[in-house]
């Protein structure tokens, strides 16, 4: 689904208009990235929980040219579905 698409459902759902809801959309992609960016976890109530983890630095071969390279630790975004998401979907 994409974001014109989000919006377009929305809007037949509550009559809203389109640029309200696509500033209501900005603001809470901007809410999500900063505190991201600090280190919070984000929950969604039976959606999903959104969080960082650092993913450890390591060592690895390159196929092509077989020489080794170290990747320093990265800060990566985690998503974990919610158990009654999980169910929806499976039933």
């Amino acid at each position: 689904m994409t974001n014109r698409e989000l919006i377009k459902i929305i809007r037949e759902k509550t009559r809203l208009d389109i640029i309200g809801i696509e500033c209501f959309l900005d603001i809470i992609r901007i809410i999500i990235y900063e505190e991201l960016k600090k280190g919070n976890k984000i929950q969604i109530r039976n959606i999903v929980t959104i969080d960082t983890r650092i993913r450890k630095a390591r060592r690895v071969r390159n196929p092509i040219t077989k020489r080794f390279m170290n990747i320093p630790d990265i800060k990566v975004v985690k998503f974990r579905a919610s158990s009654k998401l999980k169910k929806h979907i499976r039933s």
